[in-house]
């Protein structure tokens, strides 16, 4: 699993710096901004990329030397590239001993994102029906969960009728899962975490739906997988009773 993420970095997110628009004077740059609308503009010198200018909150046009915190590496996997961009807007990424390109938290919504995180969520998904599987009977999945218990079991009959062989825990989508495996103490999840971890679910497995809208969602995204990172790394094994 984490090779598969390991392998996936920020060279295929970012835009590379041939393909930016950069400035060689401030007047330049604050052109740029105010024509091209846009949020930062890189200083080439010699042809490298050392500042660029940004708006300040004041509204002010100002000078910055490329440099921590606005710096990752080529190698940088794109979960730990979240983290990064949960904390800031755009960084810049360094290849050798210069800055190749640079990265909006607007590219989080490209498609190869939601490769290593549909990877995260399918592992999850895996841990916790096999952990259901061998205590989730009618009576137990009625008490897990009331009010889906009705369409679950119609579905698991039709399908057994069908003649595919399929477990209860088989015919619970994946919020399903995480509240079966609250009932039963295999996680410890808040009704919150719960919603996160669906709605991001959700986004991951269809196509053309945005990860993020504005720059607080990467704050939930990056959330939303250090949970999984969590859950992964300590799952119960043991199936305990669940609340009378």
């Amino acid at each position: 699993m984490d090779d598969v993420i390991r392998m996936l970095t920020a060279r295929l997110l970012m835009t590379p710096t041939a393909k930016l628009t950069c400035a060689a004077t401030f007047l330049d740059a604050r052109n740029a901004m105010t024509t091209g609308g846009f949020e930062i503009v890189p200083k080439l010198e010699a042809g490298r990329v050392t500042a660029y200018w940004h708006t300040t909150p004041a509204g002010n046009v100002s000078e910055k030397k490329v440099a921590l915190p606005h710096v990752v590496s080529d190698g940088c996997d794109i979960p730990s590239l979240i983290a990064v961009l949960a904390e800031r807007r755009y960084v810049f990424v360094v290849g050798g001993d210069r800055v190749v390109g640079y990265v909006h938290f607007s590219d989080l919504n490209r498609p190869q994102v939601k490769v290593p995180l549909f990877v995260l969520f399918e592992e999850l998904e895996r841990v916790l029906v096999e952990l259901l599987e061998p205590s989730l009977t009618v009576a137990s999945l009625r008490a897990a969960l009331p009010r889906q218990a009705a369409r679950l079991l119609k579905l698991h009959t039709e399908r057994h009728d069908a003649g595919a062989d399929h477990s209860l825990a088989s015919t619970l989508s994946f919020t399903e899962v995480l509240r079966a495996a609250q009932f039963f103490r295999h996680v410890v999840l808040e009704d919150p975490e719960i919603k996160l971890l669906g709605d991001f679910r959700n986004l991951v497995a269809h196509a053309g739906r945005s990860l993020v809208r504005h720059h607080d969602d990467v704050k939930d995204l990056a959330a939303c997988q250090a949970l999984l990172r969590q859950l992964l790394a300590r799952p119960a094994t043991t199936h305990a009773p669940a609340p009378a």
